[in-house]
């Protein structure tokens, strides 16, 4: 099969799932059987973070080639292959915690990319807009944006926590879910064996868990939204369908409506006839209409409207906006906590589970706090060629603002300052160059300023740049063991510094946000026509097909020049190694010659095509 069959056929289950969301998937397993499926994933995935981490075996992705794909398709077609177990790592949550992530192997990495791009051309059509964590072109800001333009008139919220969802995922009821789309149990039987692969713990016993997703998994995020999609049906057919909002007039309100345009008809006639009397009549029916309008203004206009009811999920949190009774916010929850026991074995984490009045107190959601302001003003309006008049206006009820105190405990874990908010330096960044310390810098500057940007009261982002400032001068002070008004003396407000030869002597300076009303804005996704075009031209520009790029004997493996090792994590050169990281086609000969340092041939990066370098 080729490249350009092979997405043919991608688009043409998406569109079957999409004109038909009850329609059943039949005989995607020969799908995994294709090479160009093998190509495909392993281009979607080798410039990953993590691609060339190994698992409980030495071998990584560097060496994966046309060998290791004749290996696996050949195990894959007769139903042998087995995952291997996952390397479980602890990586720190915070200064105390430390979270557990499963490190799969590179070849159960190939497959899982595999099998994902197979369920998410099935599910990705039928998943509802209320669904929002780990899928294309959708994210954070895009459920933020939603929350803004919904929830005016809302009193309550339900901020939800499943309680350890991805450990806690009963692998018969998610193999049921899946069983309603994909007909084609030597697929189920795959998503069962990588499900049940287990993991080996740091005493080298393996695990093999009865329930539960493997953490670090590239199949672990789209699973869960399977899981979780019957809960976001739910929400929508037996909960926000049951409420929607009608908006009633009282019937005062109608009545003075009714009379001010009764009087402003007979203002009109009066105005045709230009009569001295007419002008009395006038005068005495215009100060009657200012008085109605002045009345009506005073006056509640609607009725209190039907409860309404709003759903947002973002992998396992989620929250419920409600315009109406405190009792009605209790039951809902009640309907979540037993819908989620009964019939997907979830609990809500009481403790972080609560029911919130935003008009008091706010309710969190993504890193946002969330606010319904409730003033009312009456105003005169300026219109031009027009007399000034009183108008009722309230503005937008909804307001996002950003937790400034935890964000402080943020950067006191991240080492910026200290638990009462005040600067200190990054020691561990004190080794890089200036030029690079301004580097970081500006990268967590980017990443704080740009999430929160969405939010109302920027000025109160003030309390982060402050920190961030200062901390950089502090950092610099440190390393060049100099105090911080040397510093700010020596480069300036924007600590501007210089790098680079004499002859080619360039300049960073930290960036300063810009923080006023004006500058809101939400970063969300934007529709793509055709979401395997990219996939299409990555496949078609593989060389792992090719003979050695050095030799010219049949390639067994793919060499990756600029290995990350090199460069430490989190620093520029790191990032933008990911993201240039080319590879070429190598014989075993060639590539052990590579690693062991015999390697006396051409530079490697020559042998890289000049399109794939352009590209």
């Amino acid at each position: 099969m080729d490249v350009k069959t092979y997405i043919e056929r991608l688009r043409r289950i998406r569109k079957l799932n999409t004109e038909n969301k009850d329609y059943v998937n039949r005989d995607l397993y020969k799908w995994l059987c294709r090479d160009v499926s093998f190509v495909e994933a392993y281009e979607s995935i080798k410039n990953n973070k993590g691609a060339l981490t190994p698992g409980i075996a030495k071998i990584s992705l560097e060496g994966f080639g046309r060998a290791r794909i004749n290996k696996i398709l050949a195990q894959l077609k007769s139903e042998k292959w087995k995952p291997k177990p996952a390397r479980r790592v602890l990586i720190p949550k915070s200064r105390k915690e430390k979270r557990p992530l499963e490190v799969q192997g590179p070849d159960e990495k190939i497959v899982q990319a595999i099998v994902y791009r197979l369920l998410e051309a099935i599910y990705e059509p039928i998943f509802l807009d209320c669904s929002y964590g780990f899928r294309p072109n959708r994210g954070c800001h895009d459920a933020l944006k939603d929350i803004s333009q919904k929830y005016d008139g809302t009193v309550f919220a339900i901020e939800g926590d499943i309680k350890g969802m991805y450990n806690k995922i009963n692998h018969h009821t998610l193999i049921k879910i899946i069983r309603m789309k994909v007909a084609d149990e030597r697929l189920i039987s795959l998503i069962w064996k990588l499900l049940k692969a287990g993991y080996m713990e740091v005493d080298n016993s393996i695990i093999r868990p009865e329930i539960g997703t493997p953490q670090g998994s590239i199949l672990s995020p789209i699973l869960a939204n399977i899981y979780l999609h019957e809960f976001d049906k739910y929400m929508q057919i037996h909960v926000t369908e049951r409420f929607k909002r009608k908006k009633l007039r009282t019937p005062e309100a109608i009545k003075l409506a009714s009379l001010t345009r009764r009087l402003e008809k007979e203002v009109n006639k009066i105005e045709k006839k230009e009569t001295e009397d007419s002008k009395n009549s006038k005068q005495e029916l215009l100060k009657e209409l200012k008085r109605v309008k002045s009345k009506s203004l005073k006056v509640k206009p609607y009725k209190d409207p039907e409860p309404r009811v709003y759903f947002h999920r973002y992998a396992d949190d989620f929250i419920i906006g409600i315009a109406g009774s405190r009792n009605l916010a209790d039951s809902i929850k009640t309907e979540c906590t037993n819908y989620l026991m009964e019939n997907l074995q979830l609990t809500l984490n009481e403790e972080k589970t609560k029911v919130t009045n935003m008009r008091k107190v706010p309710a969190v959601f993504l890193g946002y706090e969330i606010l319904i302001h409730t003033s009312e003003k009456i105003k005169y309006v300026y219109e031009k060629g027009k007399r000034p008049f009183k108008k009722r206006t309230t503005g937008k009820f909804v307001k996002l603002q950003a937790p400034i105190h935890t964000a402080v405990n943020r950067m006191h874990l991240k080492g910026f300052c200290n638990g009462e908010g005040f600067p200190t330096p990054k020691r561990n960044w004190t080794s890089q160059e200036d030029s690079q310390i301004i580097n970081l810098y500006n990268s967590t500057i980017r990443g704080w300023f740009n999430y929160y940007r969405g939010c109302h009261f920027q000025h109160r982002l003030g309390r982060i740049w402050y920190i961030l400032h200062y901390s950089c001068a502090m950092t610099l002070a440190s390393k060049h063991k100099s105090s911080i008004s040397k510093i700010f003396k020596k480069h300036g407000k924007a600590l501007k510094v210089q790098y680079g030869s004499i002859a080619q002597q360039k300049s960073i300076e930290l960036v300063k946000p810009i923080m006023t009303e004006a500058n809101r804005k939400f970063f969300t996704g934007k529709d793509v026509k055709d979401p395997y075009s990219l996939i299409f031209y990555k496949t078609s520009q593989t060389r792992i097909f090719d003979n050695c790029a050095i030799c010219g004997q049949p390639a067994q493996h793919m060499h990756h020049i600029n290995p990350q090792r090199k460069s430490k994590p989190g620093t520029v050169d790191y990032i933008s190694g990911l993201l240039k990281r080319k590879q070429i086609p190598t014989c075993v000969e060639c590539h052990t010659q590579i690693h062991n340092g015999s390697y006396q041939g051409i530079a490697l990066k020559s042998l890289v095509r000049e399109d794939v370098i352009k590209n």
